[in-house]
């Protein structure tokens, strides 16, 4: 079993058909090919070979499709260790969180929140104040940094942007 494998799906002709494909990611070979896109297609793949040598695996690239994730977690030792998404899902969920950020922050200046500092619930210098080293900021600034950290950031949609964003 290759020790850096690429894992992808590709669609058959132009219909909602798709095909699993395993590729050594080393060598540059397709070492797979199962059918639709499903967890059992890639479980069938890591069933091929004895349990030992899924060991062997140091990294999965994979795409966020949970049959997959699903599949790499049921047959490889650490996976969350070996699994590497790919840029473009990860990008798409950046900008999304993006997207709920001013979202956010267009509902609270409607509803006339002023309860927190504009800069406090999205935007730049929030963003900023998230990111920042605690110990950096003046006491204002860390006030309001607290309140992004602070025990209600779960709550806080925007805060939650800036986790997936970290």
């Amino acid at each position: 079993m290759p020790s850096l494998l690429g894992v992808d799906e590709k669609a058959i002709a132009k219909g909602h058909s798709y095909m699993t494909v395993v590729c050594d990611l080393e060598a540059a070979t397709v070492e797979y090919i199962g059918e639709e896109r499903r967890e059992a297609s890639l479980a069938a793949y890591f069933q091929a070979f004895p349990e030992e040598s899924a060991t062997q695996i140091e990294a999965i690239s994979l795409d966020m499709w949970p049959a997959y994730i699903n599949a790499c977690q049921a047959s490889v030792p650490q996976p969350d260790h070996k699994m590497v998404f790919d840029r473009f899902h990860i990008m798409g969920h950046v900008l999304e969180a993006g997207k709920v950020r001013k979202r956010e922050h267009k509902t609270l200046m409607s509803q006339g929140d002023t309860t927190r500092p504009r800069a406090s619930t999205c935007g730049s210098t929030a963003r900023r104040m998230y990111r920042s080293d605690p110990k950096s900021v003046s006491r204002r600034s860390s006030l309001m940094n607290s309140r992004l950290r602070g025990h209600g950031h779960s709550r806080n949609p925007c805060a939650r942007c800036e986790t997936i964003k970290l």
